[in-house]
């Protein structure tokens, strides 16, 4: 590709933005899902309110954190 790497491990691996994959995983978790006998799907709709209350609750610690 051209691009210099600064040393030879770095050179011998890829190594993928964590950010950048973090935006490709979130545009098809939808399309995702895990199958466990015990546990029942879950719409994209309950995974998106699961998504703000885990938000809140860390807004939460963080906040009592700072006192």
């Amino acid at each position: 590709m051209g691009h210099k790497l600064k040393d030879r491990v770095r050179e011998a691996y890829f190594l993928a933005d964590p950010e950048e994959l973090k935006k490709v995983y979130l545009r098809y978790i939808e399309h995702l899902s895990v199958k466990d006998s015990t546990a029942g799907k879950y719409s994209l709709d309950e995974f998106r309110e699961l998504q703000r209350q885990n938000k809140k609750l860390c807004d939460i610690v963080s906040e009592m954190k700072k006192s």
